[in-house]
């Protein structure tokens, strides 16, 4: 079942986002730190937030994977808008299911409803690139430039 994040679901959330740096971690990825109270209080402020996307995916009772966006202004000199997806976890478990592909769909109607100039998504984390890309595809979207980044 897909709905709307609510403040319940933060305690899962922070599980889902443990998860999500332990197996960036252990396929030798870049991770970011995990500060639990920075990452309760950005989710509390997406709640109820019309610029931002904020979606969780429950199977039975448990909260199996997730969406995080937001509207931004990405070019300093314009008022250009663009839908960006900031996170997209599902629980190893419980990918090759529709979950993920119900989260992005969701997400993307979200976006087009925004009436912004431009829908960003991205694997960034370097999770299963492959079928996200299919996913990806599969829902319209093209590839569009490169992820560079320096392991420090």
């Amino acid at each position: 079942m897909l709905r709307d994040v609510h403040l319940l679901d933060i305690p899962a959330l922070l599980g889902l986002a443990k998860k999500y740096n332990d197996e960036v971690a252990s396929v030798g990825l870049f991770v970011a730190g995990l500060d639990y109270e920075l990452a309760a209080t950005n989710m509390m402020g997406s709640l109820n937030n019309p610029n931002a996307f904020a979606k969780v995916v429950v199977s039975g009772t448990q909260v199996v994977g997730f969406a995080w966006g937001v509207l931004v202004n990405p070019v300093p000199w314009s008022m250009y808008t663009a839908a960006d997806l900031l996170m997209f976890y599902i629980l190893p478990e419980h990918r090759r299911s529709l979950h993920g592909y119900q989260l992005l769909k969701s997400y993307k109607a979200w976006a087009e409803s925004s009436l912004c100039d431009e829908i960003r998504i991205s694997t960034a984390s370097g999770i299963k690139t492959d079928i996200a890309n299919s996913m990806f595809k599969r829902l319209g979207f093209t590839e569009f430039g490169m992820v560079y980044h320096i392991k420090k």
